[in-house]
């Protein structure tokens, strides 16, 4: 692990840190270590909720593509085409 010191932090930036921290019963360090993990990966997390999203849409739209062609071989198969 690397050590980190961070300078000219403004005393509300800190203020607003250390209550988060408290608030989730951790150290300081804890917690600012946690926020720049997350902020960290958020890009990655972003590209696969991009990624997954686009896939949802995609299945969608070949299920209901799906959905109709099966509703015309139905209806050849009970000889009621149009």
């Amino acid at each position: 692990m690397k050590d980190f010191h961070l300078r000219k932090l403004p005393d509300t930036t800190f203020a607003f840190l250390k209550d988060r921290a408290d608030e989730a019963n951790v150290s300081i360090n804890k917690y600012i270590i946690a926020v720049l993990n997350q902020h960290a990966v958020l890009p990655e997390i972003q590209a696969v909720e991009s990624k997954f999203s686009e896939l949802a849409k995609v299945t969608v739209d070949v299920l209901e593509s799906n959905n109709q062609l099966f509703k015309q071989i139905i209806k050849v198969l009970e000889g009621e085409e149009d």
